[in-house]
């Protein structure tokens, strides 16, 4: 599996790097975003994008945001992988959910994201007030 990596900040157009690999599956996607690393399979990205409408920069922003909510996903964890849900607004104002691991206490790999639904917007509100 090869490595691409981009250093960039929120708002910068990655779209001139990404066109160099979402043809290719098996790809590991690397990127910082105000100083932390993500990673994400290029693949796994575009079935995403397809299915829920999300690209996983999208889903990287929510980790900028103070307000993001991280909670342990124990359905889908096992010995081999601890996995993640945050919820929290992208910069284009939208809730969503992205699940995701830590990799080597070093990077956030995310494996997938979606719009939140409107019952899981109402509760991640109500706790944001809560907090």
């Amino acid at each position: 599996m090869s490595a691409f990596h981009v250093n960039r900040t929120m708002g910068d157009s990655l779209d001139q790097y990404k066109g160099k690999l979402m043809d290719e599956r098996n790809k590991n996607y690397q990127v910082t975003i105000n100083g932390i690393l993500f990673e994400w399979d290029t693949w796994k990205e575009q079935r995403t994008v397809q299915k829920h409408g999300v690209t996983f920069e999208e889903a990287a922003e929510i980790f900028a945001n103070d307000d993001t909510l991280i909670i342990p996903d124990e359905e889908h964890s096992d010995s081999d992988e601890e996995r993640w849900n945050a919820i929290g607004y992208s910069t284009k104002q939208r809730v969503l959910i992205v699940c995701h691991c830590y990799k080597d206490d070093e990077r956030i790999r995310i494996i997938t994201a979606r719009k939140a639904e409107p019952n899981e917007v109402a509760d991640y509100e109500a706790e944001r007030r809560r907090l």
